[in-house]
């Protein structure tokens, strides 16, 4: 466990419904409008959905109310309220793991798969390279979405008081590397779709058709990628609601404790690798308006 969390230093919101998304406005071409919503990293609470805030909201007023009654996991009669929020918290927990997965899969067969297709036809909208530039890092976050929805399920299936699912969030915050990877990347990720759209009419008119389909919940590819830096801070939020209905000497609070640091410390790096971003497209943007400019972004530069 310690060499885990020397690799993660190293390197809330819950994610929309799918019939209702809660994502940053697109443009006609499936470009998220606004500088700041271009990078899959915004945090900010306006990704929320009303319901599920609404939600979280009285969760956390009954939590709150119910707390000075709730003495320790032996204490069932003075508890029934807390361990019925428990399971519903749990069970949202799961809930919203099944749509994050969804949309994740969404990527892969709206997007991902149909372009490699093109590819091995001999049809081609974008090179096979570019492909795995902007979606390697996605299918990696796809498998580990599908395997802690499995854990969260089997957990869920066999519900008592003394379940647990620290465990699950142990296991699955030992894969934050991943995410490290996909934070790391994403400005890659960004340019290269950005310079495929630019150069390839064929790929603005996939970008644009693939988007308005049902099976990726009428998201863009764009509005997609901003869901995985979503997910960390959702489950920041829904963790520490469950954690407050875990009395201290539950079997779980020990584990839920290392799991909500660890999810700390990713947010904050994916704040850092955000602001780098920003500092990096302002270079970019400063480049340009001088004639015959050296590539700012060498050297460690950046604008105050």
């Amino acid at each position: 466990m310690q060499s885990e969390d020397s690799e993660l230093e190293l390197a809330s919101a819950p994610p929309a419904h799918p019939e209702s998304p809660a994502v940053s406005p697109v443009k006609g071409d499936g470009v998220v409008d606004g500088d700041d919503s271009t990078f899959l990293l915004s945090l900010s609470s306006q990704h929320i959905p009303s319901r599920a805030t609404a939600t979280m909201s009285s969760t956390n007023r009954r939590c709150r109310s119910s707390a000075p009654r709730v003495v320790g996991v032996g204490d069932v009669d003075a508890s029934h309220d807390w361990m019925e929020q428990r399971h519903g918290v749990a069970m949202e927990i799961g809930r919203t793991e099944k749509v994050y997965s969804r949309c994740l899969l969404s990527v892969h067969e709206n997007f991902a798969t149909p372009l490699k297709n093109a590819v091995a036809t001999g049809r081609a909208i974008v090179s096979a390279t570019n492909i795995d530039l902007i979606f390697t890092d996605t299918e990696v976050l796809l498998e580990i979405s599908k395997q802690t929805d499995g854990h969260l399920q089997s957990k869920l299936n066999d519900w008592s008081t003394f379940q647990c699912l620290g465990d699950v969030f142990a296991r699955f915050t030992s894969s934050l590397q991943s995410y490290m990877n996909f934070a790391n990347n994403y400005p890659t990720t960004l340019a290269t779709i950005m310079r495929c759209r630019e150069e390839s009419p064929a790929f603005r008119a996939f970008l644009k058709q693939q988007s308005g389909q049902a099976q990726a919940a009428m998201l863009s590819l764009f509005e997609l990628l901003l869901l995985p830096g979503q997910r960390i801070t959702s489950y920041l939020h829904l963790l520490n609601t469950f954690k407050v209905l875990t009395p201290p000497d539950h079997p779980d609070h020990q584990l839920l404790d290392v799991s909500i640091g660890r999810l700390e410390r990713m947010k904050g790096i994916m704040l850092e690798a955000k602001e780098r971003s920003k500092r990096e497209r302002r270079l970019e943007s400063l480049q340009k308006t001088i004639i015959g400019c050296p590539v700012l972004q060498e050297g460690q530069r950046y604008l105050q």
